[in-house]
């Protein structure tokens, strides 16, 4: 979800395991020339999830060595789960609605939240929906209580002597 941590834990894991970090949200943009907001206001979130979809398969098949962070609804269908759990240790970061909330402050950016008067609700219902996607991980830290450091430091109990 979004404001779990997964660029800041996604980067500090890279770095610790000396891996190169890919944010998919970033690499998208990169290539496209145009922000996520952009894409959803333009095209609409059916166009933005194909195009999410094919550079979520690029990257996989790139170099399965990398540490990437998806965005929140890159893991809400079968085709993305195939492709993930086939090249893949996926990672849930759970965080509660509170903590999400906390994060994603003004929602500035993030196309689900942008101009909505109850982003609880929003968020809410996004959790509810992406819930058993998220469950299908192999991989699950729970972010209420914890710190960045904390957060990674249970990656790393996973990953320090495994090739994620």
């Amino acid at each position: 979800m979004m404001g779990a941590g997964k660029t800041t834990l996604g980067r500090a894991l890279a770095h610790a395991l000396g891996r190169e970090f890919v944010d998919l949200d970033a690499r998208i943009e990169m290539e496209g020339g145009r922000t996520i907001s952009k894409i959803f206001a333009e095209d609409g979130e059916p166009i933005f999830r194909a195009v999410e979809f094919a550079a979520l398969l690029q990257c996989l098949q790139t170099d399965p060595r990398i540490v990437l962070a998806t965005g929140g609804g890159a893991a809400c269908s079968e085709s993305a789960w195939e492709a993930l759990e086939e090249s893949a240790d996926v990672v849930w970061l759970d965080a509660s609605i509170d903590v999400l909330l906390a994060r994603t402050g003004t929602a500035s950016g993030r196309p689900l939240l942008d101009g909505v008067s109850d982003p609880r609700a929003v968020l809410g219902e996004l959790l509810a929906l992406r819930r058993s996607w998220y469950a299908r991980a192999a991989i699950r830290i729970p972010m209420d209580e914890s710190s960045p450091d904390a957060g990674l430091s249970e990656l790393l109990r996973h990953f320090g002597e495994e090739t994620p």
